[in-house]
């Protein structure tokens, strides 16, 4: 059914973007090419945070400006609540969610720690579950909430030779008395993408009771998103890593957690989360970012709804990003792909694209992280490196490495671009041998 959303007009072989879509794209994000403290540059850093929307600039300035707080009897605090109320209605629309509840956090770490609490302070259990994959926010919050009700911290293995973490992993850690489970959606470091649907589905069938959240933070920009389908009870992302601001976190919620006894302010609805007002520019924000949705996807369906607009556009992103992740695995035909440079490793196998989002990290034999982070941005690329820390040490350790570098790609960028980062990855490695 989702094939017939697109048109297939504005997108060539391979997914990859129309030049003049693609040039449009471009158009509306900050800082495509260069930035005022770096100048000229390639970012590949989008794992770290996406480029923002000139669009969520213009809106961060009209509502941080206003003095006014929501809740009072004049036009500015009505457009306050206004922008909350619809700022829920179009996170609701992006997520694809029918039922449950949009709640707001600082950060994914705090919606985490205060999601897992609330399950806690709730349930009776001996065990949670989480996966070496996470997050180090899912990973920390999970032992730390264990240690705090005197639960066992089970951990599933990921599977090194893939990267992902397989079903089976997960269910051997479950059994009735399993309390919660948290899966990332995709890896941050790896950019592996784990079936959750399968994983909810058979955590289920061994205990329904368990509570099962899924780290969406990293697939948010990158692909379609469907909660109802996940049979979850919380999905989380962060717009600072889906074209928005950082400060805030959001979250669809089921209904049956939403309810649970958590804290609150007296006399507000049981199912009602906020602490206090949040910050109605982070709403206001997301509205942009689905308004952006709504447009590239109406490029690929003639359709006016405004998810069918929203599912065409990220099913478009993720055949762009796939286009771009192939040339940058199996080379262009100008330049040789990461997969056929003699020294580049690249973590975990991707036979299947369909389990990776436009995430790659990889070594080069004899070269420090820090050498080719160093080289490349002298060269004008913008990369990451990922090392033995409190945010990748879990999952480094499993994968067998001490540190390794990270190329993250997103929708706007190009095939050009990619072919700039292989001839210099080319470069770097001929020019240690």
């Amino acid at each position: 059914m989702l094939k017939t959303l697109i048109k297939g007009s504005v997108m060539s072989i391979e997914g990859i973007f129309d030049e003049f879509l693609l040039r449009e794209i471009r158009e509306r994000f900050m800082y495509v090419d260069s930035d005022p403290f770096s100048g000229r540059r390639i970012y590949f850093e989008n794992a770290g945070g996406t480029l923002k929307l000139k669009t969520v600039l213009e809106v961060i300035e009209t509502f941080s400006a206003l003095p006014d707080n929501a809740g009072r009897s004049n036009p500015a605090s009505r457009k306050i609540d206004g922008a909350i109320a619809q700022g829920r209605r179009d996170i609701a629309l992006f997520v694809g969610a029918g039922s449950g509840h949009i709640i707001a956090e600082q950060s994914t770490t705090g919606m985490l720690f205060r999601l897992l609490d609330t399950i806690h302070r709730n349930t009776k259990g001996s065990n949670v579950v989480v996966s070496n994959l996470n997050h180090a926010s899912a990973f920390g919050a999970t032992r730390i909430i264990a240690e705090r009700y005197g639960l066992e911290f089970r951990c599933a293995e990921l599977d090194r030779r893939t990267g992902l973490v397989p079903v089976e992993s997960i269910l051997d850690k479950v059994d009735r008395n399993t309390t919660a489970v948290t899966v990332i959606h995709a890896s941050n470091i790896l950019g592996s993408k784990n079936d959750v649907v399968a994983i909810s589905r058979e955590v289920r069938r061994i205990n329904p009771a368990t509570y099962i959240i899924l780290d969406g933070a990293q697939h948010a920009s990158h692909g379609l998103i469907d909660v109802e389908a996940y049979s979850a009870d919380a999905w989380i992302f962060v717009p600072y890593k889906t074209y928005s601001k950082v400060g805030a976190a959001f979250a669809w919620v089921a209904d049956r957690l939403a309810n649970l006894p958590h804290d609150n302010l007296l006399g507000k609805p049981k199912d009602f989360w906020d602490l206090g007002t949040r910050e109605a520019a982070g709403y206001a924000c997301m509205s942009a970012v689905v308004e952006y949705f709504r447009w590239l996807g109406s490029k690929f369906t003639d359709s006016t709804d405004g998810r069918a607009r929203i599912v065409a556009a990220m099913l478009a992103i993720e055949g762009h990003e796939g286009g771009l992740l192939k040339a940058l695995l199996h080379g262009t035909g100008r330049m040789k792909g990461m997969l056929q440079v003699e020294g580049v490793k690249v973590l975990g196998e991707k036979d299947n694209p369909a389990d990776q989002e436009a995430i790659i990290a990889f070594t080069v034999a004899g070269a420090d992280t820090k050498s080719v982070i160093d080289y490349f941005g002298s060269n004008g690329v913008r990369l990451h490196d990922r090392v033995n820390d409190a945010y990748s040490g879990h999952t480094l350790s499993a994968m067998g490495v001490e540190e390794c570098t990270r190329i993250s790609l997103c929708h706007y960028n190009t095939v050009e671009e990619v072919e700039e980062f292989l001839r210099l990855l080319a470069e770097f490695v001929d020019s240690r041998r």
